[in-house]
């Protein structure tokens, strides 16, 4: 479930532009700050189903644009190859690290 609602927040971020503004609101309300539809409804002055629809709607096309340019996916795939440079980097640090003190001890050893 909170996967649900976090790629839905995702994707809002990221096409929520490309909705009507009271699709927009009402997806904010319920994937931001997490209203009932109950509550959404009486907060914009529809049935609870009309929320329910607009909502649906409006997630259907999130997902439907996301499929056709995947900007979030490539966004998330991004991250995670940098993640995983970083985690290279800290390694070979490491390994650097590790290889100047082994210098450091053959050279002290040799009189140097």
């Amino acid at each position: 479930m909170i996967d649900i609602l976090l790629e839905t927040a995702l994707l809002l971020d990221a096409y929520g532009v490309l909705l009507t503004e009271r699709q927009r609101e009402m997806l904010r309300m319920r994937y931001e700050e997490d209203l009932s539809l109950s509550e959404i409804a009486a907060l914009t002055g529809v049935t609870r189903q009309a929320a329910q629809d607009s909502i649906a709607r409006g997630v259907r096309q999130l997902m439907e644009t996301e499929e056709a340019l995947g900007f979030v996916r490539k966004g998330r795939d991004t991250l995670a190859a940098l993640k995983e440079c970083a985690d290279l980097l800290r390694g070979a640090q490491g390994e650097a690290a590790e290889a100047r003190r082994l210098l450091e001890v053959i050279i002290s050893r040799e009189g140097g």
